[in-house]
């Protein structure tokens, strides 16, 4: 991901450099979810399709050693140059910029979550034509740095199927394409050959050179389908960190939920926080930094179990107990915290704008 100095005019590359076990302590992490009014029942979009893709032959292991190797890549990456190139896509979000990838004809990009933040918000997506189309973001998980992005255009638009990875090895060649730098006019998305240098359930490493820009462009394998997601430069050019695809499949209904728009009549309230059921109330899985909910000293793992002395009845009924009270109202919540209970009180915000 890339970010503009105004003041300078200049491009300033932002390099995260991390440890493979950095990353992994970060997939621990909890959910970024959606702050938006349960309006009406969310929906969910359709799983792409999902590719069983044998493993390519003839490929030199563990590196070309002549003329001949050389040409047995080109043969087999030739073919799907143009098809990867169509579907990988640049997002600019503020003063900021990332890259994507379509995965359906309907115009749904998977991205990272640090390129987009948070969800239900107007991003733009720059086609490999140079077509700057209106988007918004779905869910987004930080934990796992999975993001998903809405074009509003209903297309259909060139799209890459998704593999299951049952046949990536270490060792494999790859393909990763993206917007090095950020988009730039004129110029098709950059492509770079690598091999899978590591895999486990959770990260991806590869070979293949990431700069700033690249964040959220996709890894392909070389038959074309997408296996992983940039996530994260090293401080070396072969450490480069990718979500698998597979921790998008395994939340796909999270990451590509639509809540109903809300109409001018329906509340902005909200605390700044995301949950799930408990048996005891509303388990918090995420404070947003300055919110209400950070102010007031709510942490993760809290459980809240009652509201101004109303029981807590799941996440759910804890989000229509917010949406319910005015911006500014102050409210008294009890929570479980370390198996104790204690008291605190927090001040309902008015939900910001885009």
């Amino acid at each position: 991901m890339i970010r503009y100095d105004n003041r300078s005019k200049r491009n300033r590359q932002r390099r995260h450099t991390v440890t493979i076990a950095g990353y992994l302590t970060a997939i621990a992490s909890c959910w970024l979810g959606s702050m938006a009014a349960l309006a009406a029942e969310p929906v969910t979009r359709p799983l792409p399709p999902v590719i069983h893709a044998e493993r390519p032959s003839g490929l030199p292991e563990p590196v070309p050693r002549s003329a001949a190797d050389l040409r047995a890549i080109e043969t087999r990456v030739r073919p799907i140059v143009d098809r990867v190139r169509q579907c990988t896509v640049g997002i600019i979000v503020g003063d900021a910029q990332g890259s994507g990838v379509i995965v359906s004809e309907h115009g749904l990009v998977l991205t990272a979550a640090h390129v987009v933040m948070t969800p239900r918000r107007k991003v733009i997506v720059v086609l490999s034509d140079g077509r700057h189309l209106e988007a918004h973001t779905l869910g987004v998980n930080v934990g796992t740095d999975c993001g998903a992005v809405q074009i509003a255009d209903p297309g259909p638009f060139p799209a890459c199927k998704l593999s299951d990875m049952q046949a990536l090895r270490v060792g494999d060649w790859c393909v990763a394409t993206g917007h090095p730098g950020g988009y730039q006019e004129g110029r098709s998305p950059v492509l770079r050959l690598g091999r899978v240098v590591e895999f486990h359930s959770g990260m991806l490493h590869s070979d293949c050179p990431l700069l700033g820009g690249d964040s959220g462009g996709p890894l392909f394998d070389l038959n074309g389908n997408v296996i992983g997601i940039h996530s994260r430069i090293g401080a070396r050019t072969s450490l480069n960190l990718h979500v698998p695809v597979s921790l998008f499949l395994r939340d796909w209904d999270r990451l590509t939920r639509i809540a109903a728009p809300q109409t001018d009549g329906e509340s902005q309230s909200m605390l700044g926080l995301d949950g799930q059921d408990d048996p005891h109330g509303a388990r918090i899985t995420l404070v947003f930094p300055r919110s209400p909910a950070d102010q007031a000293g709510l942490k993760t793992g809290d459980v809240v179990a009652a509201f101004d002395s109303q029981n807590v009845t799941g996440f759910q009924g804890l989000q229509k107990l917010i949406q319910a009270r005015r911006p500014g109202s102050v409210v008294k919540l009890r929570i479980l915290r370390d198996q104790s209970q204690r008291e605190v009180r927090a001040t309902i915000a008015a939900r910001p704008r885009e």
